[in-house]
């Protein structure tokens, strides 16, 4: 949820588009990441400072595309009727 809205907040004040680095080792991240439709854009050698790895930039679709902002708003729906299913209430501000 933090993503997303992260995400948001970049639309709202009228980003083009985000990019963000993420280890090259964290396969977790790099899928959620995938998921909202951000791709790999290149490598930062030696990023990380406490073990010199990698890291892949990794950038979103453009932000101003109908498209895919469609796309964030049925992720968004999906991950508020899990999260719903699973108890967990989000504030409407949040969504």
């Amino acid at each position: 949820m933090l993503f997303l809205t992260l995400i948001s907040e970049a639309i709202r004040r009228g980003a083009e588009f985000v990019t963000l680095e993420v280890r090259v080792s964290n396969m977790a991240a790099q899928a959620l990441y995938a998921k909202y439709g951000f791709t790999r854009r290149g490598v930062r050698p030696r990023y990380y400072s406490d073990n010199q790895e990698d890291a892949y930039i990794m950038t979103s679709p453009p932000l101003r595309d109908p498209a895919y902002r469609q796309q964030l708003l049925q992720l968004r729906d999906q991950l508020l009727a899990r999260l719903a299913a699973e108890g967990i209430e989000i504030l409407e501000e949040a969504a």
